[in-house]
């Protein structure tokens, strides 16, 4: 789950609070405060690079489960995959609208 999905659940929860209207606004700050005080974000599986102990060359990915946030797609993560496919001969363009 992404932070901003997180936030958004939460949202949703506090407006059908009998008190959402006034807390709504503060749905990132009540995630701030879970997570200083220990919550950890659900988990999920990830490719993590694992080290064999024979170099470099031979490292490899392992499937496992994390609690971190899943990384949000922005404007800058779709141009770092956009040139990462371009060096592998694809061109491409594309934008994050709303």
């Amino acid at each position: 789950m992404k932070r901003s999905e997180m936030i958004e659940v939460l949202q949703e929860w506090i407006m059908r609070c009998d008190y959402g209207y006034e807390f709504v606004d503060h749905a990132n700050g009540i995630i701030k405060f879970l997570e200083s005080q220990g919550m950890l974000p659900p988990a999920y599986k990830k490719a993590v690079l694992a080290d064999n102990g024979f170099g470099f060359n031979n490292n490899f990915y392992v499937q496992t489960f994390v609690n971190e946030w899943e990384p949000e797609i922005t404007q800058e993560t779709v141009d770092q995959a956009l040139e990462h496919i371009g060096r592998k001969g694809v061109r491409g363009e594309m934008e994050i609208t709303e």
